[in-house]
């Protein structure tokens, strides 16, 4: 059967593809995540912003747009140029995390963080027990015939830790991260180098051609059974309408193939190209680059191990404090560098990023293994409804106790909060995301549920 005949028999011609030039004159162009997630976590007294000297039990919410370089905290400086498309987020409390059992830090973190629901426990370690956010927002906005998401990693990614990765498609389901740009590249733009000719479109539906053996099957079995199976082909039906789109989509300019791997900053960049090039040709819509720890030599410090000599000693140790303020500043250049490349891409009457959030989440909240001061900053364009150009200040309110450096019965809002805000910049009405509510101290039950309204266009 020659290709076009095949096209057309699968209502796959011309006229029936997705196209995105067709798309953004009637619907306008797609909306998009890129989420930027890094290791360890912050020196909150160099991250947070308080140019007022505001207690911290106070809410606010502010332009930032009209401050000085000198009122962003050293952690965010190189953001500045850009406050008008950021906003920040602090006080947020990782409250479920610290409800949720004892030891392993960066593991429960890990698992609360992205995806907000408890941790499952598999063979006495904690996994994430639910869909991280970019998946419960992929499943919303990602198109059935392309990738549902795309997850990479710079350095190894999480690989200094047990389980090397942040993203979780479902409770106890890792999504493996691509470290090498080399693969991701062919993974994204491989399909052409065949012409999109290749031998998966020439064999027609697999399912098609075995319809009525499963319907055979069927009827010997039981409903329990029955119900797998149709889960079963379903997937395998997600899987194929995924695989005949990707082989036939188009893409005006693809990147050239990256030459090497193995340099930090230059897989970063490899990355983040490729994504941009894969959000403008509506390969995907949801997208995240899980970076690796930092060496200390990246930040002007002398060869070591980043984690014990600085991470940890952030509250008595001038120098580690110094590093981690330096460690964050790194990522949030990467932050700006994110808002750059995809601001350089033309879409529509502007750019893909007037399309797209941005958000910047750590593996934990401060480096010495706290859960309080959860450090969040979101970027977005014109025609998202992400609340642009502030920064919030959530007040310590919440009647649950963690360990801290300086002790306090009171943590920050419950993270859980900014992650149904960003459901709903995304048009869901999700009023939750993982848990629902927490026991307090006082016996009261801490409400997890609703959106931070201030994040809210």
């Amino acid at each position: 059967m020659k290709r076009r005949d095949f096209l057309n028999a699968m209502g796959l011609s011309a006229s029936s593809l997705f196209l995105p030039s067709r798309a953004h004159a009637t619907e306008g162009p797609p909306k998009r995540l890129l989420v930027l997630y890094s290791a360890q976590g912050c020196a909150p007294q160099r991250w947070i912003c308080n140019p007022f000297g505001l207690a911290d039990t106070v809410s606010w919410n502010r332009d930032w747009t009209n401050w000085g370089i000198r009122e962003f905290s050293d952690s965010l400086k190189p953001l500045f140029p850009f406050a008008q498309h950021c906003t920040a987020i602090g006080g947020l409390g990782l409250v479920s995390c610290a409800a949720d059992g004892n030891g392993f830090h960066h593991e429960r973190i890990k698992a609360h963080g992205p995806s907000g629901a408890n941790a499952l426990w598999l063979d006495g370690l904690p996994y994430t027990g639910g869909e991280t956010i970019d998946q419960k927002i992929a499943s919303h906005i990602c198109r059935p015939d392309q990738y549902r998401s795309i997850e990479c990693s710079v350095g190894g990614g999480l690989e200094y830790e047990d389980e090397s990765t942040a993203m979780y498609q479902a409770p106890g389901q890792p999504l493996v991260p691509i470290d090498d740009p080399r693969v991701l590249w062919e993974r994204l733009f491989g399909y052409l180098s065949d012409g999109g000719d290749g031998s998966l479109t020439q064999q027609g539906s697999i399912l098609d051609a075995v319809s009525s053996r499963y319907a055979d099957l069927a009827e010997q079995l039981s409903q329990t059974d029955k119900v797998r199976l149709e889960q079963h082909r379903d997937l395998i039906r997600d899987l194929e309408t995924r695989l005949v789109g990707i082989s036939t989509a188009s893409c005006s300019n693809p990147p050239t193939e990256p030459t090497s791997h193995g340099n930090y900053e230059e897989d970063f960049e490899s990355h983040l190209q490729l994504i941009s090039a894969a959000f403008s040709c509506d390969l995907t819509r949801v997208a995240s680059i899980q970076m690796g720890q930092l060496s200390p030599v990246q930040i002007g410090r002398p060869n070591g191990d980043m984690h014990d000599r600085y991470a940890h000693a952030i509250y008595y140790d001038q120098d580690a404090e110094n590093a981690m303020a330096d460690y964050m500043a790194y990522h949030a250049a990467q932050m700006a560098r994110m808002i750059e490349v995809l601001d350089s891409v033309p879409e529509g009457d502007g750019s893909v990023f007037d399309n797209t959030i941005i958000v910047w989440l750590s593996e934990l909240a401060d480096s010495w293994h706290g859960m309080d001061n959860y450090p969040v900053v979101m970027a977005g364009g014109r025609h998202t409804k992400l609340a642009r150009g502030r920064y919030l200040s959530c007040p310590k309110r919440t009647p649950y106790e963690t360990v801290k450096h300086i002790p306090n019965r009171y943590m920050g809002v419950p993270h859980q909060q900014m992650l149904v805000s960003l459901c709903h910049m995304f048009g869901m009405t999700d009023t939750s995301v993982g848990v629902r509510q927490v026991r307090g101290w006082d016996g009261s039950q801490i409400d997890c549920t609703g959106p931070l309204a201030d994040l809210l266009a």
